[in-house]
């Protein structure tokens, strides 16, 4: 989708820059990861609700992926911006940092959607609360989006290698 702008690495780049992308990388995989998991377990739940014991430990993952996004979010922001300031002041030509680090960023912002949505399903089927119970819809909203964001990571980590 995005992909085609993305250059080749460069020799010139910081190479510990393109490995911290990586390793942000890495953590979104497996936080799609984990969000799948918590998925196909919903889907066994969807019209008799969960049990208050497993809303209070997906919330618990939700809450503590939700600590980790906001690091990676401001490791992404200090690298793209760090990159641009170099490019600024002369000390490289190389954008590859900062076109990579948008692209990790969106993956990022996509991520962050299926999380609420996963979210949105647990708080639908916690017995505790009386919402309307559009879980399946949120389900395959999560499945159709997830398959596109898994994409868009494979596709990049092969362009950035």
């Amino acid at each position: 989708m995005f992909m085609t702008t993305i250059p080749q690495f460069s020799s010139h780049q910081d190479e510990s820059t393109i490995r911290s992308l990586h390793q942000v990388l890495a953590e979104q995989r497996e936080n799609l990861t984990t969000l799948c998991t918590i998925v196909e377990y919903l889907k066994g739940f969807s019209q008799t609700g969960l049990d208050s014991n497993d809303v209070i430990k997906y919330n618990q993952k939700i809450q503590i992926m939700s600590e980790k996004q906001t690091k990676r979010y401001y490791t992404i922001d200090q690298l793209i911006n760090t990159n641009i300031f170099q490019m600024k002041k002369g000390k490289t030509t190389d954008n590859t940092a900062l076109v990579y680090g948008k692209e990790v960023r969106k993956i990022e912002s996509g991520i962050r959607t299926l999380k609420l949505f996963v979210n949105d399903a647990i708080n639908m089927l916690d017995p505790q609360q009386h919402l309307e119970n559009r879980s399946e819809e949120r389900i395959r909203y999560f499945e159709k989006r997830s398959a596109a964001i898994e994409a868009e990571m494979n596709a990049l980590s092969k362009r950035i290698q």
